[in-house]
């Protein structure tokens, strides 16, 4: 596992998370969408990218999503740790556990649809679902 730290946050991931450069994207993505901090990430997203937080709500253009995570700062990350992150094609996949500063933990899972399978592809549909755990 490789540890690297942004913004005070220990993110934790498989060392071969950074072997490809779409898996290296998302993770950072991953980790902007976990620490509300979506404009670090904004030239991967799509102007129109939708944002479907499962069992919550909707978001649709990078303005938007960009407000629905800063709203939510107040439940600040404390370690992020990827499990597996997957691309193929025009999909990507990103799960693993956050836990935060007010020792809370949650499963996570982002699902990414891009709009081309190349390298520049930008990331147009994401769908998250997190899971409180005990």
């Amino acid at each position: 596992m490789g540890n690297a730290e942004n913004k005070g946050v220990s993110i934790i991931c498989p060392i071969d998370c950074g072997n490809a450069p779409k898996k290296l994207m998302l993770k950072e993505v991953a980790a902007a969408l976990l620490l509300k901090d979506i404009d670090s990430v904004g030239e991967q997203l799509a102007d129109q990218v939708a944002w479907h937080k499962v069992g919550e709500i909707s978001y649709k253009g990078k303005e938007a999503v960009a407000k629905a995570a800063e709203a939510e700062k107040d439940n600040k990350a404390k370690e992020i740790q990827i499990e597996t992150i997957i691309t193929h094609g025009t999909t990507g996949a990103v799960n693993g556990t956050l836990a935060t500063e007010a020792l809370q933990r949650y499963a996570f899972c982002h699902i990414y649809q891009f709009t081309s399978a190349g390298k520049k592809g930008k990331i147009k549909e994401i769908t998250s679902y997190m899971i409180k755990l005990a």
